[in-house]
């Protein structure tokens, strides 16, 4: 970063608003995350009993740490590339009684190639890590939506609820 101490105060006054405008610093400040949402009451649309636990943004630089996780360090060049077309994402973990647990993270990508890469190295993970889960095209084919769930049934229902293929 160029101007000194004073564009270090300067960030104190406008400061990045996600992880890539920190790890990509010639996307500060005009490179904005897209805001991302999920229905609301998906956790009541799942049914009886079941609670939103969690709802949040992971950003690149997290989902770098979940696609390396997959493959380790030496996967680590592929973790990168594939998070570093990030565009926006939300995430939302829901929990039922008896231990059931659903997942869903919906992703924006700055481009279709982006999309691509993301899809292949989320799959992979998936994979490596031997959750239950599936990688679903979204809309425009830049987004793409990841369902995780305890179970194939689980994991199938929070599909359908959301309204995805698969």
């Amino acid at each position: 970063m160029t101007g000194g101490w004073a564009a270090v105060d300067a960030l104190y006054g406008n400061p990045p608003v996600s992880t890539e405008q920190i790890l990509h610093p010639d996307a500060y400040p005009g490179d904005r995350p897209v805001p991302v949402a999920l229905p609301n009451e998906l956790a009541a649309r799942m049914g009886a009993g079941w609670t939103t636990e969690q709802r949040d943004t992971l950003g690149e630089l997290q989902l770098r740490v979940w696609l390396e996780a997959g493959g380790g360090p030496a996967w680590k060049p592929t973790a990168d590339a594939a998070a570093a077309g990030w565009g926006g994402d939300r995430v939302e973990l829901l929990r039922a009684p008896g231990g059931a647990w659903a997942l869903v993270l919906k992703t924006v990508w700055d481009g279709a190639a982006d999309a691509h890469e993301f899809t292949a190295a989320a799959t992979a993970t998936i994979g490596a890590l031997g959750l239950t889960g599936r990688v679903l095209p979204g809309a425009g084919g830049t987004e793409v939506d990841v369902v995780l769930g305890s179970s194939t049934a689980t994991m199938a229902r929070l599909a359908n609820v959301l309204g995805l293929a698969g």
